[in-house]
């Protein structure tokens, strides 16, 4: 099976209460339809651990193209000043095939100026 995904964001820059929208474009290119487990790890830079992980399952058929929302919330006290990644794959492949990312940051009010 192949399968490629495009990772996007609504904005590259957020401070507190902005919506946060991660979505991937989930593509089969194969002759068969699938379902694939796509996996997502929020990060930031500066922590150790993940600041969320998320599974969807998406049935698709042959050389099927549809988007997929991952996160959709608002920038809360989980999120501090830094920059954040969001590393998309095929569940059990993360690093491995079929990869995309996405990168923005949390900034405070302060500094939009």
């Amino acid at each position: 099976m192949s399968v490629k995904l495009k990772v996007s964001s609504n904005q590259k820059k957020y401070k507190e209460n902005d919506d946060l929208r991660i979505n991937v474009r989930v593509k089969n290119e194969s002759g068969e339809a699938a379902t694939v487990m796509l996996e997502a790890v929020l990060r930031s830079r500066d922590r150790p651990f993940p600041t969320s992980i998320q599974q969807v399952g998406v049935r698709l058929e042959p050389n099927e193209e549809r988007d997929v929302t991952l996160y959709n919330m608002k920038i809360d006290e989980r999120f501090l000043p830094d920059e954040y990644t969001v590393y998309v794959g095929l569940a059990k492949q993360l690093g491995e095939g079929s990869a995309d990312k996405e990168t923005f940051q949390v900034i405070e009010a302060k500094d939009i100026l």
